[in-house]
């Protein structure tokens, strides 16, 4: 035999055994979270579940029964998965703490994305419930995070622990216990004003906001203008710098050299990755679009109006900024700009991208695309993102295609990466059932999303309880009812509960 063939072929089963023990851990660690709930075929029981919402369960049960049977029994555990196993307290409208899975801690970001479907969905404008209760519990908690380490991702329930794995990394500013990990990612505060903007939107619950609210926005605008200095700007006296040997930030903890562009820098990426230039560009395209959101909340709450100006000029720097460096000739045709993924403002570029959100393939998603010649940059970018030829991310399998991350290696599709493309305006059809095919396979028979499935075998997964992750399927199919439901529901679809009522009645 070819001596060649046989070498990759033993590779390939070395990086398959690895790939299984990763996913044997992986499967074990939600044994520490607290009172786990995790993910499972079903739902819990009620009795079980850490939160229950009477308009999210009313909607399943109306809905479900319509659904398409595979897509039905999955949407039946994913969207409601959040309540049911990570708001691990809830007291009211004060505090509502909300792990990301298996793994005992808040992130910033992954909260915002697991509770965005309910706050979008499922609450009204001048109605209180106890769900709207519960989120605005999670805004005043994020604030008091925000207050406690403007550059950390992710914070325990207290400071009376340990402080968790974490607490032996190197950092300035100094961490406390309060922090479980203490990396910063512009994203992390960029979701803070995007719950903020969307539940004061959708609610109008202007209560919700007092002055510990008022006093984070303005440490997260303090922390933006640290990081929109150069690195010479910088020098000696860097805000933020981090050592971890595994996960060094280079250049004595600071990162990559940084330009002035008038963009914000980011230690570290949506997938907890070190940045490899130092302005992460869909973050920033994301900052650009919530600065405004935040200056129209900042003017509805009243009382801030510093603040509020001071939100609408960064976005307008940020702007700026994303207009001279963020747009760049694309490798595949000279001709078409895409948007690179990082930047340096010295002119190197990353061209890629990653599942995790802020990307540049789930821009439509967040509602970051402003002009038409963004909108063709999209397409152009998402045409290079989607291949394996020009992202060096994306993988296809006999399970699937899509995108994965450097957070968990070659080969390892993420569902996040398949269900923010799917969200795109320009998707098919056919696309979209293709896509729901793959995700549907990559649950392996669980009913949940994972964090990343082998491409070849989704019976190898990472995170079996990935609340984020089932967040988004959940407001996936939300979407598609909404806007193309001839995709997800039953030709003939069965008579919901109320349906059911009615004709028991007539007779």
């Amino acid at each position: 035999p070819d001596p060649m063939v046989t070498l990759r072929a033993m590779r390939a089963l070395v990086a398959y055994a690895a790939l299984l023990a990763m996913a044997l851990v992986s499967s074990m660690s939600g044994a520490w979270a607290s009172d786990s709930v995790g993910c499972h075929k079903t739902r819990p029981s009620p009795a079980r579940r850490k939160f229950s919402s009477p308009e999210v369960d009313h909607f399943l049960l109306d809905t479900v029964p319509r659904l398409r049977d595979q897509i039905a029994q999955t949407f039946n555990v994913c969207l409601p998965n959040a309540l049911d196993s990570t708001f691990v307290v809830v007291a009211g409208r004060d505090d509502s703490f909300v792990i990301t899975g298996d793994i005992d801690a808040m992130w910033l970001r992954d909260s915002t994305f697991q509770v965005l479907p309910y706050v979008r969905y499922f609450l009204k404008q001048g109605k209180r419930t106890e769900l709207s209760d519960a989120v605005c519990g999670l805004v005043r908690r994020q604030a008091r995070s925000v207050l406690i380490d403007r550059y950390a991702n992710a914070f325990n329930l207290d400071a009376r622990g340990s402080g968790g794995p974490h607490q032996g990394d190197r950092r300035v500013p100094k961490m406390t216990k309060a922090v479980f990990e203490g990396k910063y990612e512009l994203d992390s505060l960029v979701a803070f004003f995007a719950l903020s903007n969307e539940f004061l939107s959708r609610t109008g619950d202007a209560a919700c906001f007092g002055s510990e609210w008022r006093d984070a926005v303005v440490a997260a605008l303090g922390a933006m203008r640290e990081q929109q200095r150069s690195s010479r700007e910088e020098g000696s006296r860097a805000a933020y710098q981090f050592w971890r040997s595994e996960a060094d930030l280079g250049n004595n903890g600071t990162g990559a050299p940084a330009a002035r562009t008038m963009m914000v820098r980011s230690g570290f990426r949506p997938s907890d990755d070190p940045c490899a230039l130092p302005f992460h560009v869909p973050t920033n395209l994301w900052l650009r679009s919530e600065l405004k959101r935040l200056s129209e909340t900042l003017s509805s709450l009243g009382g801030a109006e510093d603040s509020r100006k001071e939100a609408l000029e960064l976005s307008e720097e940020v702007g700026r900024g994303l207009r001279s460096h963020a747009l760049v000739a694309s490798p595949a045709n000279s001709s078409e700009s895409i948007f690179a993924y990082e930047v340096d403002g010295f002119g190197s570029r990353v061209i890629m991208d990653d599942a995790n959100a802020p990307s540049l393939v789930s821009l439509p998603y967040l509602g970051s695309l402003e002009t038409q010649e963004e909108e063709r940059a999209y397409l152009a970018t998402k045409r290079l993102a989607l291949a394996t030829e020009t992202n060096p991310f994306f993988y296809e399998g006999a399970v699937g295609s899509g995108i994965g991350s450097p957070h968990k290696g070659y080969g390892m599709i993420w569902p996040l990466g398949v269900i923010y493309d799917l969200f795109g305006p320009e998707k098919t059809d056919g696309e979209i059932l293709r896509g729901l095919d793959h995700l549907q396979r990559s649950t392996a028979g669980t009913n949940c999303m994972h964090e990343s499935f082998w491409k070849d075998d989704a019976s190898v997964y990472t995170r079996p309880w990935f609340a984020w992750a089932n967040s988004a399927y959940g407001e996936l199919i939300l979407y598609l009812l909404r806007t193309r439901p001839h995709l997800v529901l039953h030709e003939t679809p069965p008579p919901t509960v109320r349906e059911r009522k009615r004709e028991t009645k007539a007779r």
